[in-house]
């Protein structure tokens, strides 16, 4: 798996041994930072300086795409180990360790901890058909600033998604994946 753009173009980061992390395509995470900088064009904002809460992180491959943009702070998030591990490992191989936050939590059951600020874009890549995505972005509301964006990937087989704090801006599908595009209203 390789960064697609940015400081760090091209650079390889280290993804799972095993099928126990499911890390966003290349292709993928291409299309949601395109998605992404056509959205925040239209909204007179950029990925530059940004803060950013990287939800069930994985590899941690889409906060660490943000950061090789330009981001200024990721919070990286994941319940597990393994995924804090590689995400760590990834972050110090690319001497990034000082931009990042690493959090072990579980979304859905723990408290989340204090944040100095509130995060101006998310990314939340839940494992698919296992939480209700409702439920999550109503966790991560209060995370967010006003007018923030997000982008959820979720199993092509949800649908009927009606978030109360978010309006849906755009919906992509690549495979099996479902992406969409959020704004905090």
């Amino acid at each position: 798996m390789r960064i697609i753009s940015g400081k760090f173009k091209a650079r390889l980061i280290k993804t799972p041994s095993n099928n126990s992390i499911r890390p966003t395509s290349d292709r993928a995470r291409e299309m949601i930072f395109n998605t992404l900088n056509s959205l925040l064009i239209k909204d007179k904002k950029k990925i530059t300086g940004q803060a950013i809460i990287d939800c069930f992180c994985g590899t941690g491959a889409l906060g660490i795409e943000a950061l090789s943009r330009g981001a200024e702070h990721v919070t990286f998030i994941d319940s597990s180990n393994e995924s804090l591990n590689l995400c760590r490992k990834n972050c110090q191989e690319l001497k990034i360790i000082q931009n990042v936050k690493i959090v072990k939590l579980d979304i859905i059951k723990d408290k989340f901890p204090k944040f100095k600020d509130k995060f101006d874009l998310f990314f939340c890549d839940p494992p698919y058909q296992k939480y209700s995505l409702e439920l999550i972005i109503e966790k991560i509301n209060f995370l967010m600033k006003k007018n923030s964006f997000g982008v959820l990937e979720f199993g092509d087989k949800i649908t009927d998604l009606n978030f109360d704090s978010f309006e849906i801006m755009k919906t992509k599908k690549i495979s099996r994946s479902k992406f969409l595009f959020v704004k905090k209203i």
